[in-house]
């Protein structure tokens, strides 16, 4: 089932479940540029992964930190959003897959300059 209800980073906090406020946490801490409530959102171990079309597969937190901290650094100013998305949980983990949205101003990468995130 798509859950229609974008998370944005500004929900009022213990108003969603338990995967959901970590979502909003995750948006919160993104486009607030938050490093350390970034890495609350990451289990710190080797065995994390993160595929990023800026940053490609990333392992462990030290990896997957170097992507957001050029993100956040960079002069680009960057707001994500996520919508149209599905979110399957299982014990500890979950995983959340997003519908791509029917035109370019319903997009989850709000930036004109992605090219900007060099290091």
């Amino acid at each position: 089932m798509i859950i229609g209800e974008p998370i944005t980073g500004q929900e009022k906090r213990g108003t969603l479940t338990e995967p959901a406020e970590a979502l909003a946490r995750f948006y919160r801490a993104f486009n607030s540029r938050d490093l350390a409530l970034m890495e609350e959102n990451w289990d710190p171990s080797e065995e994390t992964a993160m595929a990023n079309p800026l940053g490609g597969i990333k392992r462990g937190w030290l990896e997957i930190r170097e992507v957001y901290r050029r993100i956040f650094e960079s002069r680009a100013k960057v707001r994500v959003e996520f919508h149209d998305y599905t979110l399957t949980v299982s014990g500890r983990s979950g995983a959340t897959v997003a519908s791509p949205r029917p035109s370019p101003p319903h997009s989850n990468w709000r930036s004109a300059r992605p090219a900007s995130f060099g290091g």
